[in-house]
């Protein structure tokens, strides 16, 4: 899962946010609702410039790249993993100070 833990990463460092390390993120089994290996091909197919955008972009350039490419699965799963029901399972609780 090294595409999809590559556009995570990317959403963590843009939002000040930690990351799990790969060896930590969930397989299949702990994710329903999701085929997590075809998103990891859609993500492994993207070009550094793409997964950047995907990741960080403004909304509407974000929905553009969407749907040119098809990947509104993969969009609705990093919404899910950013600020849903998965984020747990990908980011480190933010510490309080």
């Amino acid at each position: 899962m090294e595409s999809i833990h590559k556009l995570i990463t990317l959403i963590g460092l843009d939002n000040n946010m930690g990351v799990l390390p790969i060896e930590k993120i969930p397989s299949q089994d702990e994710v329903s609702g999701y085929d997590l290996v075809k998103l990891e091909a859609q993500a492994a197919q993207l070009s550094d410039e793409d997964s950047d955008l995907l990741a960080t972009g403004e909304m509407a350039e974000v929905n553009a790249l969407v749907g040119t490419l098809g990947l509104e699965e993969l969009d609705r799963f990093l919404n899910d993993a950013f600020d849903g029901h998965l984020t747990d399972l990908y980011f480190t609780p933010a510490t309080g100070g």
